[in-house]
C-alpha cells in the first residue's frame, strides 16, 4: 500500500471539505484530497530550524505551505525542476530535523531542500513516478 493510499480521508488526518451550494439541490462535500493531489504532513528545514506544514503535490509543482502561526511563507517547486529525490543522512541536529533521515529534494543549480516526513521511504516512492511525468510533459 502507498503512502498515498493510507493517507485518505477518514484517516488520522481530518479531511478539509467544503460545502457547496446550488440552489435547488443538496449540498455536496468536495474534498480536495480527492483531485488526485497528494498531501503529506511536513517539516521543512530551514537553517538550524525546522517550519511545520504541509507539502501539497499537484500534476506540475510541490508546494510548501506552513502552518498559519509561522511567519515564513509558501515555498514552490516546479515538478521538472527536482534532479533528484532521495533521503538525506542523519546530521544529528537537535533543531532542524537532523535527528531522523529527511526527504532531500536536489534541483538543476545544486540548491537542495530538507523535509521532514512519516513513512520518508513510502513518500519518495510516490513522489519519483510524479517528477518523472513532469520531466517527460516538460520536454515535449
Amino acid at each position: 500500500m502507498t503512502y498515498a493510499e493510507r493517507f485518505t480521508p477518514g484517516t488520522w488526518y481530518r479531511a478539509r471539505t467544503v460545502e457547496t451550494r446550488t440552489p435547488g439541490l443538496t449540498p455536496v462535500q468536495y474534498d480536495p484530497r480527492m483531485a488526485g493531489d497528494l498531501h503529506i504532513p511536513a517539516n521543512r528545514a530551514l537553517g538550524p530550524r525546522v517550519v511545520a506544514g504541509e507539502i501539497v503535490v499537484t500534476n506540475r509543482e510541490l508546494r510548501f505551505t506552513p502552518h498559519r502561526y509561522h511567519k515564513s511563507g509558501e515555498w514552490v517547486a516546479e515538478l521538472h525542476e527536482i534532479r533528484g529525490i532521495d533521503r538525506s543522512p542523519r546530521t544529528f541536529g537537535l533543531f532542524n530535523g537532523g535527528l531522523r533521515p529527511r526527504l532531500r529534494l536536489r534541483f538543476e543549480g545544486g540548491e537542495t531542500e530538507l523535509f521532514v516526513v512519516n513513512d520518508l521511504d513510502d513518500v519518495i516512492a510516490d513522489l519519483r513516478p510524479r517528477v518523472d511525468a513532469a520531466r517527460k510533459r516538460a520536454a515535449i
